[in-house]
């Protein structure tokens, strides 16, 4: 699953994900969602409290399948990897900071950011780590 360099970094089509069912009632999240994102950069995603952020984001990283449409990531289709291939997609490609964290409280910020790299096995970039908390 190499990069393909003609291929849009990730697009959503017509994106939606419902919760609930027809007995217990039905919430949709996100309702036809088509974006295109070219080129790594610095997006933000904005809108009121509720309105499908946090949805749409697990949504893009694979975190959450959706319930219609699809969601291509370097020539990808998510929904058709394996949990097992989005986990390592996640690994290697994409970084969270959740609403509510998730980090391990016993470790200090630099080290909850390097954690994934370290147990993926990967090489460190020291500088960039220094220049990311420089930069914060």
């Amino acid at each position: 699953m190499g990069p393909d360099t003609d291929a849009e970094l990730i697009s959503a089509h017509n994106l939606r994900r419902t919760y609930g069912s027809s007995k217990t009632g039905r919430v949709t999240a996100v309702d036809g969602v088509d974006l295109s994102i070219g080129r790594p950069g610095l997006y933000a995603i904005v809108g009121k409290s509720g309105s499908g952020k946090s949805t749409l984001l697990q949504l893009l990283a694979g975190l959450d399948r959706p319930t219609f449409g699809s969601v291509t990531y370097r020539g990808s289709n998510l929904a058709k990897l394996s949990e097992q291939q989005r986990t390592q997609l996640r690994r290697s490609d994409f970084g969270f900071v959740f609403q509510r964290f998730n980090l391990i409280p016993t470790l200090c910020g630099r080290d909850n950011v390097t954690l994934p790299t370290t147990l993926a096995g990967g090489k460190l970039d020291h500088s960039k780590v220094d220049e990311l908390f420089g930069w914060l």
